[in-house]
């Protein structure tokens, strides 16, 4: 497996110095790493979805080679990011926000995790990141892509799953117990390729002038300029600060689709090879996000198909150009009724009060951003334009559809909306600037005048960043002092048990409350649990009330699982079914019952 990876390492390598003309080592190199990660998910794309897992080396070996000799082919185009003086200062404020955001990480990192002999879960880790590890433990023993449901007793599993087979197919050697360990790291590393990212975007759609005397954003200063990127970047990144600081999946696809529209905006003027290679690497990066996440994934082909229309819709493009991506654009809606999981189920206009909340919280930055859009109008369109269609796309999903996870998730169509038109903030965050120093040093003002008006521009401010603050400081709370589960060395113990003894198809009959700790260690499935990836059936019924004690439920869920797997606080209500079932593990605290 090492080959490979070196391969394909080299392939992105070659192939971020390609696609953009860097002007920072740190984005490079961040470009390169989700070069990697974009490739690497879809030769497990090709592999797992194409041939079902039965040549894994085979098709990655193959694949790397592929990959690296069609780098090579355009090396004739590869640019240094060291081409223009300057990268490495610039490179100081990507570290800048690089250094704020790993601290946040590791704060909340350091109180999660292995603690001795014990697994420490607080808040989303419980939900989320039990998720995402019950996903790839189920990828360790599936040959193809999972659809099996480990929240649900392997019914139908409506969640992609691209990214968990990618992980699998990476730890394959040293499976689940390594991966658990190797979260931290996974963390950090994610972190140093997703926030250059941020930084490439905007050198793409605002990129510095070559000439030191041209004044950017009508400012003469380089150095203010750099700032407001450090200070919107923060911004961005804080209202959304979840996303950012513990591992799940939207964390491991954010750089992924930052990526996107780079590729996209660059994609702009230039000439018709690099054009076709810049879009088609965005195609591959799209379908691997749709294969990898349904909220991420809509949103990336929301992207691309507004690209084609644009293309489509411009007078300044060739006829057959033109028809040309409107049949791309035909591919890629096909691809993604043909491809996506689940549905919205779109009916009458409604208001969802309980997701409201969200929608409101970004309200002040959705407002900024189409003022930021009115005045990009005409010169940066693709972005505007981007930006817009999932900003409609929100809105569309909150008020009209009719499935209340997919409502509640409207907000992350908003936030990715901001992850395309974030360095139009720029220009309103200038442009106010310049008012107000205007309006506080030209015009004449009295002392009371003075003073009110700074009063108020300190609310305005606070008003702004409220939302910030209040997703940086939930996040913490959270993940460091909300809803701590301890996984001790016993129930560990019973946990390997279950590894090394159990068929991989097993279904457990537990607790149905998180933190889901047989599919989230084990990768096997529990009958149902008290989860959104769980249907709120009669056997959910039935397990609430078997775990209250009703004999009568404990038989009826019994029958429909493997085994039973219970904690010393859970084994009174159930111990009469070892009059029928034999124990085949009991630690004195955590006792399975085979039922099947």
């Amino acid at each position: 497996m090492l080959v490979p990876l070196i391969l394909l390492a080299l392939a992105s390598l070659f192939a971020s110095g390609i696609l953009f003309a860097h002007r920072r080592i740190l984005t490079f190199l961040g470009a390169a790493g989700a070069l990697f990660e974009a490739q690497w998910l879809f030769l497990t794309l090709i592999d797992r979805g194409v041939f079902g897992g039965a040549y894994t080396n085979a098709v990655i070996l193959v694949g790397s080679i592929a990959l690296a000799v069609f780098w090579l082919l355009f090396v004739k185009k590869w640019k240094s990011p060291y081409a223009e003086k300057g990268s490495g200062y610039r490179d100081m404020f990507v570290v800048i926000v690089l250094a704020v955001v790993l601290i946040g990480a590791w704060s909340i990192v350091n109180v999660n995790g292995f603690d001795g002999d014990s697994f420490v879960m607080h808040g989303f880790y419980n939900g989320d990141t039990a998720t995402f590890l019950s996903l790839v433990n189920k990828s360790f023993d599936s040959q193809g892509l999972v659809s099996e449901n480990p929240f649900a007793g392997n019914g139908y599993l409506e969640y992609p799953t691209l990214l968990h087979a990618g992980i699998a197919n990476l730890f394959a050697r040293v499976g689940s117990l390594g991966l658990i360990y190797a979260l931290p790291a996974m963390v950090y590393i994610q972190l140093l390729i997703t926030i250059p990212l941020f930084f490439l975007l905007w050198d793409v759609v605002f990129p510095e002038p070559k000439n030191k005397a041209e004044m950017w954003f009508g400012i003469r200063s380089r150095l203010i300029v750099h700032l407001v990127q450090v200070a919107v970047v923060l911004f961005i990144l804080a209202i959304s600060w979840d996303t950012y600081v513990y591992p799940q999946g939207h964390f491991f696809l954010t750089a992924l689709f930052v990526l996107l529209g780079a590729l996209l905006v660059s994609s702009s003027g230039k000439d018709f090879v690099r054009r076709a290679l810049l879009v088609a690497v965005a195609v591959v990066v799209a379908l691997v996000l749709l294969m990898s996440n349904a909220v991420t994934g809509t949103a990336a082909i929301a992207v691309l198909a507004t690209y084609f229309l644009t293309v489509v819709t411009s007078d300044k493009k060739r006829g057959r150009e033109r028809v040309l991506f409107f049949l791309f654009f035909l591919i890629v809606v096909g691809a993604f009724f043909t491809f996506s999981s689940g549905g919205a189920f779109f009916g009458l206009p409604s208001f969802s009060y309980t997701a409201a909340y969200d929608m409101m919280r970004l309200g002040v930055i959705t407002i900024a951003l189409i003022v930021a859009m009115y005045k990009s109008m005409g010169r940066k369109s693709n972005v505007v334009v981007m930006s817009a269609v999932l900003m409609i796309l929100a809105f569309f999903t909150f008020f009209f559809s009719t499935r209340d996870i997919v409502i509640e998730n409207a907000s992350r169509f908003l936030y990715h909306s901001f992850l395309i038109g974030f360095p139009l903030f720029a220009i309103v965050l200038v442009r106010g600037i310049s008012w107000l120093r205007y309006e506080m040093l030209a015009e004449s003002r009295t002392i009371a005048e003075m003073v009110t008006g700074a009063a108020i521009l300190v609310v305005a401010i606070a008003y702004a960043l409220l939302p910030a603050g209040l997703s940086v400081l939930s996040a913490h709370d959270n993940l460091m002092r909300k809803d701590v589960n301890v996984v001790t060395m016993p129930s560990l113990s019973a946990l390997y048990w279950i590894n090394a003894n159990t068929l991989p198809d097993s279904v457990f009959v537990t607790t149905p409350d998180a933190p889901f700790l047989v599919p989230m260690f084990t990768g096997r499935s529990i009958l149902r649990s008290d989860y959104w990836l769980s249907p709120d059936d009669d056997v959910l019924f039935d397990i609430r009330l078997a775990f209250s004690g009703d004999r009568d439920a404990i038989m009826r869920v019994s029958e429909q699982a493997d085994y039973v797997f219970l904690n010393a606080d859970e084994r009174g209500d159930f111990e009469f079914l070892s009059d029928k079932y034999p124990a085949v593990f009991d630690n004195g605290e955590y006792l399975i019952f085979q039922v099947r």
